[in-house]
């Protein structure tokens, strides 16, 4: 059992630690836009350009990322990351024209998945093949940091310091962990044998990111659109829409508790076919469901299988990517970025021509296009 042979190490914690850093800085730019869009009379049209901005920096950061760890090495690339997703948050709060928040969300979105890509390679490195435990774990803390955000930004107006208070509360982190781990030596990329060259990545490998892109675009399909369904089409109040929005991350914080405990005496592609079969069944809950109530329940649904799809496709690129994490974590990130680009512009205008209503059944094609990938990818048995 993986259970036996897990053991977190200080670099696991950082790990864990730098992944939640970084979710908490791309969620802390969502958190910060209702404030921000008023203050600088943005449409909603301009208002889109700051998540276009920074899944931009994802996918471009899922490009250079591999070239970049060649060019300079995993731990240069690191610090430089981590400089500079911190520096672009704080020129969200410093920006007093338009253009430099929206160049601070473009350093997020490249500079923060640079991070991430390194830090899931760090996990598959040194944990091996228990790597599906500390990928699940790692997952957990990263929702918890996209959870923390918005809370750090109501604290912080709440009290009077206003919504540019917020993205200076980041600074605690490096200070925490430079206090905390300075000794953990970070390892660089394994070496290739002398004279050996880098074999080309198997079909299995791209169709589970195809898999990661199909999964990424229903997850932010459901959470851009969702509250705006429930708002038109169930006759919700904003409030109360956003509120079944926040319990969509809640679920989505326990359902990868579970996945990660299960993770460690299950396959996990066979956990990624249920978790797909779960957010179907949710999302056709939600999307035709006669009751208001049951709309919401099939919301919570799927949560519980759709945030675990990432995770879990992550495992998935890592098992079959012979050892090369940083193309792995690379080419999943870049898949990645693309959804978060391209998707919910889509189902937006695809809802502009046939209505939010017709339009979200896209997201229920997508999922399913994911689990007939998936059983394309699954190894044949002799």
């Amino acid at each position: 059992m993986l259970e036996n042979h897990f053991q977190r190490t200080p670099l696991t914690w950082l790990s864990y630690g730098l992944l939640a850093f970084h979710t908490f800085l791309q969620a802390m730019i969502s958190a910060c836009m209702p404030f921000l869009r008023p203050e600088f009379n943005l449409d909603y049209t301009r208002t889109s350009l700051y998540l276009s901005a920074n899944a931009l920096g994802m996918v471009l950061a899922g490009l250079s990322a591999g070239w970049l760890v060649a060019l300079i090495g995993r731990r240069k690339l690191l610090y430089l990351s981590f400089s500079g997703s911190t520096t672009g948050l704080l020129l969200m709060a410093l920006g007093r024209v338009a253009e430099i928040p929206l160049a601070g969300s473009l350093l997020c979105g490249f500079f923060g998945p640079l991070m991430m890509v390194l830090v899931q390679a760090f996990l598959s490195d040194i944990h091996g093949e228990s790597k599906a435990v500390a990928l699940s774990e790692a997952n957990i803390i990263a929702g918890i940091g996209s959870l923390a955000a918005p809370l750090v930004v109501s604290a912080v107006v709440s009290v009077g310091l206003g919504w540019r208070g917020a993205p200076w509360f980041t600074l605690l982190f490096p200070l925490v962990a430079a206090a905390v781990f300075w000794k953990v030596t970070l390892p660089e990329s394994p070496s290739q044998p002398q004279g050996s060259t880098r074999a080309r990545l198997p079909l299995a490998f791209w169709l589970v990111v195809v898999i990661i892109y199909l999964s990424v675009s229903a997850e932010w399909s459901v959470i851009f659109w969702s509250a705006d369904f429930l708002e038109k089409i169930a006759g919700f109040s904003k409030t109360a829409a956003a509120a079944c929005i926040s319990g969509f991350f809640a679920v989505m914080v326990l359902s990868r508790y579970v996945s990660s405990r299960l993770v460690r005496n299950f396959p996990p592609q066979q956990l990624l076919l249920i978790a797909q079969g779960i957010g179907i069944l949710g999302v056709l809950l939600f999307w035709l469901a006669p009751w208001s109530f049951l709309r919401v329940v099939g919301l919570l649904i799927s949560s519980a299988g759709i945030s675990n799809l990432f995770p879990l496709s992550m495992i998935e690129t890592f098992n079959r990517s012979g050892g090369d994490t940083n193309t792995a974590s690379a080419r999943a990130t870049f898949a990645a970025g693309l959804a978060i680009l391209t998707a919910p512009l889509f189902l937006g205008g695809l809802a502009d021509k046939i209505g939010i209503q017709t339009a979200y059944g896209a997201v229920l094609a997508l999922l399913l296009l994911g689990m007939l990938v998936g059983r394309l990818a699954a190894p044949k048995k002799p």
